[in-house]
């Protein structure tokens, strides 16, 4: 008896997966226009996220040089009018600025919890712990920002 519950148990399992999988198959691809590639906006989008994760470096790490900022902020341009010359430009946009959110949300969670961890064993007035703190206000502010400017 125990034996016959087991092969049906399997039996559906294998059934659901064979439906499940056929489900998937029969999904139509991804529709994207012909003018916009995926694989130049997911260069460029890769690398806004990281200019606006080594933005924040500096600024968490108090060594703002000037012209290292400079330096971002003409790149963060070239970026932004090479996102510009795909076509349609406002998808091309939104997929950049999306990655960046998401990047930006990701790297603020990474550095809660370890804030957390952190705030288990040491004060606020630790260096550390105030990194962390601070890097979190420049997350939060800098997400504000792009939001705010609809980039």
């Amino acid at each position: 008896m125990h034996r016959i519950r087991n092969v049906r148990f399997a039996s559906a399992s294998v059934l659901l997966l064979a439906v499940t999988l056929s489900a998937c198959a029969v999904r139509a691809p991804l529709q994207t226009s012909s003018a916009v590639q995926p694989s130049a906006v997911d260069t460029v989008a890769a690398q806004l996220v990281e200019l606006e994760l080594h933005r924040i470096s500096l600024g968490v790490t108090m060594t703002q040089n000037a012209a290292a900022m400079r330096d971002i902020d003409t790149r963060f341009q070239e970026l932004r009018q090479r996102l510009q010359s795909f076509r349609p430009e406002a998808s091309a946009q939104r997929i950049a600025t999306d990655r960046v959110l998401l990047a930006l949300d990701a790297r603020e969670a990474s550095i809660a919890s370890q804030l957390r961890r952190l705030r288990m064993v040491y004060t606020d007035q630790y260096p550390t712990v105030r990194q962390a703190v601070e890097e979190t206000r420049l997350l939060e502010e800098r997400r504000n920002q792009i939001r705010a400017a609809g980039l």
